[in-house]
């Protein structure tokens, strides 16, 4: 599993070694590091405890590394308040196997456990921390100002925090990278009529900081506002707000929620994340989170809500929204964006996108407001809903939309049309359309309107049998184009968009000029044999293909089933690799390379794709979220 994957790194030479070379060579004695184990799991303030480790730490110069010896929890007195980091610290815990760490808890006492105010630089790493609320009291597991913070190979669980932000990390002024971590059951709490910011992370920079998150899992994390007069409740797992930039990669965020029930004023946003600055996400999942406003004022972003300054930008690539809901519990006409609520910016990028059965009031899947320029490319729309108007789409601004599939919905209470423009927009104002298969009506206000031949209005129906069963083939789930689908070929070259969502090939340039073969439609290309692209999985209705040379010709490597042939054929040398010298072999034309793809038969592998460990930790946290929901309902 990817938590337990670990990146070498070539040693540096530390600080103090550095500076003892020098000093040596000037005639000053400096002190060497001394090691610091933690080896007594207690928290009296005896030698060896985690809290005479740090406070010891804290004393020697330079960064100081405290690792441990031994394997019991870790469990902290409430009463004794934080452990105070005031130097550059690397807390490192052992490894213990899969799937096992030393756990660092709160008892007795509603506390924090670590606060560093010192403008130090923090590393936590391969160590599990909870820090439940006691007593209707809670603060939380990690504060830092300034300096940095690194989570690597952690596991933060049930840390909650009442009437403050951020219930497992609250970071300010300071960069924060967090690599192969988990975030699950962790809360932020109001009920004092102040915004709850962020139900895992609480991110706040005025001097322009940066929040990195990667190949990470969210689940089952919650920002809520319980008065009546309460504020905003923003990011259920994640609150960012900086001038400096947001990157998402390969993480999971599943059935992470923002709660509000405040009066006027009040509002839900961002189910999982609420972004306030330039952002960008690549190969995650967003699965049922929800933004649930009561008292019908609004709901935004079910998965993501963006509420970002004109001259910042928002990309989400590669990435799917599955089962995501902004509502209101009192059926208000206010929720916008089942998956995505976009506000504002220079620029909002959607491309390769798989978009399926959210819901919400208006847009359900996408509400787009107020930004400059919108680029919508490769997007999948399927089974949507929007209590009253666009199901897939609603957007007050001009936008390009390519290549795209909106399904809309056919029939039911809820069949409302496709997209829908606001503002007295028209196509004339500016609009990109091409390549696009759009499902229903197209509506722009109240008057109804035929997009052009470039964009086919197909019929639910049909479409339903053209769409291949959801696959999980990566992180990435969506609906790849059955064999003779509509969507295939349909669409226009994008420059820049190289790959499909899985990774595979887009038809582009030269081929795409010279060929029949055009980029398809939506999210995914369905890669066939006689393309000239590997198909390696088994998904598809057809066999994994050995080799494919971009025709069905026997003879030439491949055989019209995109297998190789055998080496010998009526009593000839096969022409396996498009010559006709001996050996036979599969890739290269001057007939003595197996590595490369330039001859008859290719032999490249897809492009690279989220970790297939990636991939089955999902699966596994479906089952997880689900049981850690029930719980917390029970």
């Amino acid at each position: 599993m990817i938590f337990q994957a670990y990146f070498s790194f070539l040693k540096k030479i530390s600080f103090t070694a550095l500076m003892t070379v020098l000093s040596l060579s000037m005639g000053i004695a400096v002190a060497q590091a001394q090691p610091l184990v933690v080896t007594n799991p207690n928290d009296d303030g005896s030698v060896g405890t985690l809290r005479y480790m740090v406070q010891e730490a804290n004393g020697l110069s330079g960064p100081n590394t405290i690792n441990f010896d031994v394997e019991d929890p870790i469990v902290l007195d409430g009463s004794l308040g934080p452990i105070y980091i005031t130097d550059d610290l690397e807390i490192i815990g052992p490894d213990l196997g899969p799937a096992k760490k030393i756990a660092i808890q709160v008892t007795g006492q509603a506390s924090r456990i670590f606060i560093s105010t010192s403008d130090s630089n923090v590393l936590i790493q391969n160590l599990s921390f909870t820090s439940p609320v006691i007593a209707g009291q809670g603060e939380g597991c990690l504060y830092l100002v300034g300096g940095s913070l690194t989570i690597r190979d952690s596991e933060f669980t049930e840390c909650q925090c009442l009437n403050a932000n951020g219930g497992a990390l609250s970071v300010i002024n300071a960069p924060l990278s967090i690599e192969r971590s988990q975030f699950v059951a962790n809360s932020s709490e109001r009920d004092d009529g102040l915004a709850s910011r962020g139900g895992a992370i609480f991110f706040n920079s005025t001097t322009a900081a940066e929040l990195s998150i990667s190949q990470s899992f969210f689940s089952v994390n919650e920002a809520s506002a319980n008065l009546n007069n309460s504020n905003v409740s923003l990011g259920g797992a994640v609150y960012f707000s900086s001038d400096g930039s947001l990157e998402i990669n390969e993480s999971i965020f599943i059935n992470n929620a923002t709660r509000n029930e405040g009066e006027a004023g009040s509002s839900s946003r961002g189910g999982s994340l609420y972004t306030n600055g330039p952002t960008s996400v690549d190969q995650s999942a967003f699965i049922q989170n929800l933004a649930n406003q009561r008292n019908g004022y609004p709901a935004y972003g079910g998965a993501i809500h963006a509420d970002i300054d004109p001259d910042e930008t928002l990309s989400v690539t590669n990435t799917s929204f599955v089962g995501n809901t902004a509502n209101n519990s009192l059926a208000g006409t206010s929720a916008w964006g089942g998956a995505i609520r976009a506000a504002g910016g220079l620029s909002v990028t959607l491309s390769n996108l798989s978009l399926i059965n959210n819901q919400a009031d208006y847009g359900g899947a996408l509400y787009i407001t107020d930004s400059l320029e919108v680029n919508l490319q490769h997007l999948s729309l399927e089974g949507n809903e929007a209590a009253f108007h666009g199901t897939d789409l609603v957007s007050n601004v001009p936008f390009s939309l390519q290549n795209s599939l909106l399904a809309g919905r056919g029939s039911g209470d809820n069949a409302w049309e496709a997209c829908y423009l606001n503002g007295g927009l028209t196509l004339n104002d500016n609009f990109n359309l091409g390549g696009n298969a759009i499902a229903d009506a197209w509506l722009l206000g109240s008057l109804g309107c035929v997009p052009d031949e470039n964009n086919e209005v197909l019929n639910d129906f049909i479409l339903e049998n053209e769409l291949e069963p959801l696959t999980y083939e990566t992180i990435t789930i969506g609906y790849i184009p059955s064999a003779e689908s509509r969507l295939i070929d349909r669409g226009i070259p994008i420059e820049g968009l190289l790959t499909d969502a899985l990774g595979n090939p887009r038809v582009l340039g030269l081929e795409a000029l010279t060929s029949d073969h055009k980029p398809d439609t939506g999210w995914a290309e369905r890669l066939r044999c006689g393309d000239g692209h590997l198909v390696n999985t088994a998904i598809l209705d057809q066999s994994v293909e050995e080799c494919d040379d971009g025709n069905l010709t026997d003879g030439d490597g491949c055989d019209s089933q995109c297998k190789i042939e055998p080496e010998n054929t009526n009593n000839t040398i096969a022409n396996i690799d498009g010559d006709d010298l001996p050996p036979a072999n599969i890739a290269d034309p001057s007939g003595d390379s197996n590595s490369q793809s330039s001859g008859g038969c290719s032999l490249q592998s897809q492009s690279s794709t989220p970790s297939l460990a990636l991939s089955f930790f999902f699966l596994l946290s479906l089952g997880l979220a689900f049981v850690v929901r029930k719980i917390r309902q029970a």
